[in-house]
C-alpha cells in the first residue's frame, strides 16, 4: 500500500475490519488486454430477472452473436440478449461500457476503459458508451470536462439502441474492483486529466474540506453536516462543495492543499485526480456509516497520501453505504482527534439536548420514509455485523432517553397510548 493509514479514530471492531480490508486489497496488473472485432454489436443495458448481474445484460457481441467476455462489467453487467436487428454504422469505435451518471461509479466503472484513448489512435472515429435501453442521456458538467481533458469529448457518444459497427475495439478494464486489480494505465488517466486541467487562481489554501452540505440529497438524508462545516472552517479549512465547482477548479485546490478533509463515499476518490495521486498530502476522511466503503481500501492503495479515518457518526440502524440516512456528530473519536492535533472543537450549540433531539427526530423521520418499519439489513451487511453492533451500542447509549421514550422527540407522542398509560399509572400511584 502506497499510503499510510491511521486507524486510531475508528471504533475498535471497525478498525480491525478496515486493516484486514487494506491487507487484502488490489494487485497491480502489468498488462491489460484489447480485443478487436469486425461487425460487432454494442448492446445497451436491458434489465432482466433471469440474470445474476446486478444491473442487467449488455455489452458487445461479435458477428456471430457470441458474447465478448471482455466487454462485461463483472458482477454488474453480463451476457447478451436476443435482438431482431441492429442499425449498421461504417465506423471504427472503442467500446467504453455502461455510462453511470454518478461521479464515484463513473470513476470506478466507466473511466477504466478510457485508457485506450491515451494511445492517440487517429483511426478511432468514436468512443461509445451505452446507457439503459431506449433511454437518452446528454453529457453535462464535470463528466463533460473530464472527457474534454482526455481529448476525446468530440468523439464521445452514448447509445441506447443496439448498434452494429464495422470495427469495435474492446479494451479490458484497467481497474477491476471485482477481480481486484488495477494497472498503471488507470493511473495515467488521472495524470493526463490533471496535466490538462486549466483552472488557475492566486488563491491557494493549504487546508480544504470537501463537504456534502451543498448536495440536495445530503440535505434530505444527512443530519449534522453543518457541524462538520463549522468544525473544519474554525480550524482554517476552506469549505468546498465539489458539485458546485468545475473539475479543473477541484484539481487546482487539491494540488495546492497540504491537508484535505472530506466525508466518506465518493469524495475521497477525488484524491486520485491530484498530482501524483496526492503524494505527500494528509487526507482526513469523516466516516458517515458504521460500515466501511468497500471501494475505499482500493482507492487508498492507488493514492500516495497519508490517510486518517474518523468515526464522527451516530449509527442506529444498518443502511446502504451511500444511501442513508446518516448522522454526523462530535463523537469521542472526533474529540480525540481534535485533542491530538490541537484543533478547536465543534461549537457548544452542537452538543445541546435540543440539537440531539433534532438529530434523532430527523433521523427517524428519514429512516421511516426510506425503509418503513423494516430493520434494513441486506445479506452483504452480515460480514460487517460486528462493526454495525458496535456502532449501535454507542448510539443506543447516546439516544437512550428517546429510544426508551423517557423523553419525547415530537409533540404527537404526548397524545400516544404510551404516554397516556404513563400518566394514568402516576395518578393511580398518587
Amino acid at each position: 500500500m502506497s499510503s499510510m493509514v491511521n486507524y486510531n479514530y475508528l471504533r475498535p471492531q471497525k478498525a480491525a475490519m478496515v486493516r484486514k480490508m487494506h491487507q487484502n486489497s488490489l494487485k497491480l496488473k502489468s498488462q491489460i488486454a484489447v480485443e478487436t472485432k469486425d461487425n460487432a454489436t454494442i448492446l445497451p443495458l436491458r434489465k432482466m430477472d433471469d440474470t445474476d448481474a446486478y444491473w442487467g445484460r449488455g455489452g458487445v457481441v461479435d458477428s456471430d452473436g457470441v458474447y465478448i467476455e471482455l466487454s462485461k462489467t463483472p458482477n454488474l453487467i453480463d451476457n447478451s440478449y436476443q435482438i431482431d436487428n441492429a442499425e449498421f454504422e461504417d465506423k471504427k469505435v472503442v467500446y467504453c461500457g455502461y455510462f453511470r451518471h454518478h461521479w464515484g461509479e463513473f470513476i470506478a466503472y466507466c473511466l477504466p476503459r478510457l485508457w485506450y484513448s491515451l494511445r492517440n489512435d487517429a483511426t478511432i472515429e468514436e468512443y461509445v458508451f451505452f446507457t439503459d435501453e431506449n433511454k437518452e442521456y446528454r453529457l453535462l458538467g464535470n463528466f463533460k470536462i473530464l472527457l474534454e481533458r482526455l481529448g476525446i469529448l468530440d468523439k464521445v457518444r452514448i447509445i441506447s439502441k443496439p448498434t452494429k459497427f464495422k470495427t469495435v475495439i474492446v479494451p479490458e478494464l484497467s481497474y477491476d474492483t471485482a477481480n481486484k486489480f488495477y494497472s498503471n494505465e488507470y493511473l495515467r488517466l488521472f495524470d493526463t486529466i490533471n496535466h490538462n486541467s486549466k483552472f488557475v487562481s492566486d488563491e491557494k489554501n493549504e487546508k480544504i474540506f470537501l463537504t456534502r452540505s451543498g448536495l440536495k440529497k445530503s440535505a434530505s438524508m444527512e443530519s449534522g453536516v453543518e457541524m462538520l462545516d463549522d468544525f473544519f472552517s474554525k480550524n482554517g479549512y476552506k469549505v468546498l462543495s465539489p458539485e458546485k465547482i468545475s473539475l479543473d477548479e477541484l484539481i487546482f485546490y487539491l494540488d495546492n492543499a497540504k491537508t484535505i478533509g472530506c466525508i466518506s463515499g465518493t469524495l475521497p476518490h477525488n484524491i486520485l485526480f491530484s498530482k501524483g495521486q496526492g503524494e505527500g498530502k494528509n487526507v482526513i476522511v469523516i466516516e458517515r456509516n458504521a460500515m466501511f466503503n468497500f471501494f475505499q481500501p482500493e482507492t487508498d492503495l492507488m493514492t500516495n497520501a497519508n490517510i486518517t479515518f474518523i468515526d464522527a457518526n451516530i449509527s442506529l440502524y444498518p443502511v446502504e453505504l451511500s444511501y442513508g440516512p446518516f448522522i454526523y456528530y462530535n463523537t469521542k473519536y472526533l474529540e480525540k482527534f481534535a485533542d491530538d492535533n490541537d484543533y478547536i472543537k465543534p461549537d457548544d450549540c452542537y452538543k445541546t439536548e435540543k440539537y440531539k433531539k433534532a438529530l434523532f427526530r430527523d433521523y427517524l423521520k428519514r429512516y421511516k420514509t426510506e425503509h418503513g418499519l423494516c430493520l434494513y439489513m441486506p445479506q452483504w451487511n452480515i460480514k460487517c455485523s460486528s462493526a454495525i453492533f458496535e456502532a449501535y451500542y454507542e448510539a443506543e447509549e447516546f439516544f437512550f432517553d428517546y429510544l426508551k421514550e423517557i423523553r419525547f422527540y415530537k409533540f404527537s407522542q404526548y397524545l400516544s397510548v404510551v404516554y397516556l398509560k404513563r400518566i394514568i399509572k402516576k395518578l393511580l400511584r398518587r
